[in-house]
């Protein structure tokens, strides 16, 4: 009589190869779009958060510190897109993080991309805060 028994397994299987992230997502195309999805909500109920896909780190946007990250630039971008007063459409999203983009120039690498987003957002975030608060000193 055994006291402890081993697992048998009747195959081996070879460790997973981790995935690949290049970062920038080239073809537009292969990102998955519903006709019937008009707006962001509806788009990211069917598919989860549309930055993750767009941007190309849907494998390991859910991890920390990247997660707390990419929801800083996600939070922002629809913030954005409700005070510019825009549709909240899969394309609204697109071109606000492509404005981001424009004036912080784009990073290849997925990590250094978001940490450069979030850290300016950052600094953004604090001059808008002293914006407000200088306008509220004004007679």
């Amino acid at each position: 009589m055994e006291a402890f028994r081993t697992a048998q397994t009747s195959h081996e299987s070879a460790p997973e190869k981790p995935a690949e992230v290049t970062g920038i997502v080239e073809d537009k195309e292969s990102i998955p779009h519903e006709p019937t999805a008009s707006s962001l909500e509806e788009w990211e109920t069917l598919h989860g958060k549309y930055g993750l896909e767009f941007m190309g780190i849907k494998e390991i946007g859910k991890t920390f510190p990247l997660s707390m990250q990419f929801n800083q630039v996600d939070k922002y971008i629809k913030a954005e897109i409700k005070e510019r007063g825009l549709d909240a459409t899969p394309k609204a999203w697109q071109d606000i993080l492509s404005e981001l983009e424009g004036e912080l120039g784009k990073e290849k690498d997925s990590y250094k991309r978001l940490q450069k987003l979030s850290d300016y957002l950052k600094v953004l975030s604090k001059i808008k805060a002293l914006e407000k608060l200088k306008d509220s000193y004004r007679l």
